[in-house]
């Protein structure tokens, strides 16, 4: 789970002594004082200090204290909470982008988030022409479709996945072995549903249909355009429903 990182730094110099003559300070506030610094020592301590095991020289990742799977994260400070939210904060929340086994994947993951959130002239872990085909796709989907992607195909991420592109294992009552489909950001950016299908391929190619009909020369498909009759393209999603 994401965890927020608070700042304990204040203007207290908690490593003098208190002002004036020591006697004429009262015994509970020397005891209040020392109670409080005791307990903001253990707070500073929680957080894994800069070179320790938990830490990683790459930008956003993090190691997992039990899993020890090396987690990505992004910041996304244009994000605008409600009101009521408990930390006070009216801006600004953390991203959690999966769990990975290499440090690299994840330092990689962080990379490819980043781009799509603040585009090319974010701070990276690795140089910009490594990302040459991902710039070519990912402007086609929402921050957050693009976050999905990134997390599916993580360690982390849960059972059902699929590896065809739009397409995730069916939840429901007798659902065993179907699959379904889904397209984003067409239709006046709109997410559609595409249904359910008997088999993997069937929903991938479900969508490939969705994509050519919407996105045509921009499609990213899961199979060769090649595979589609300009009929089916053309009659591609009719049944499909605004979610």
């Amino acid at each position: 789970m994401a965890m927020e990182i608070f700042d304990f730094d204040c203007d207290c110099d908690w490593g003098t002594e208190l002002a004036g003559d020591e006697e004429t300070v009262p015994e509970q506030l020397r005891h209040r004082h020392s109670k409080d610094r005791a307990v903001m020592m253990k707070k500073k301590a929680q957080i894994a200090p800069k070179g320790s095991s938990r830490s990683s020289k790459w930008k956003g990742v993090t190691k997992h204290k039990i899993t020890s799977r090396w987690e990505a994260h992004l910041w996304d400070a244009t994000f605008e909470r409600r009101k009521s939210s408990k930390s006070g904060r009216q801006r600004g929340r953390q991203v959690y982008l999966g769990g990975w086994q290499s440090e690299l994947d994840a330092a990689r993951a962080y990379d490819l988030a980043s781009l799509r959130y603040f585009g090319t002239r974010s701070p990276l872990n690795f140089p910009r022409e490594n990302y040459a085909d991902e710039l070519k796709i990912m402007q086609e989907y929402t921050c957050a479709d693009w976050v999905a992607e990134i997390r599916r195909k993580s360690s982390g991420f849960s059972r059902g996945r699929s590896r065809f592109r739009g397409v995730t294992s069916h939840k429901g009552k007798n659902s065993k072995g179907k699959w379904e489909a889904r397209i984003g950001r067409v239709m006046g950016n709109k997410y559609l549903y595409l249904g359910t299908f008997p088999s993997e391929r069937a929903a991938a190619e479900a969508y490939d249909l969705a994509a050519l009909r919407f996105r045509d020369s921009k499609a990213v498909t899961n199979f060769d355009r090649s595979n589609y009759s300009e009929e089916d393209i053309k009659n591609a999603a009719n049944d499909a429903k605004i979610v």
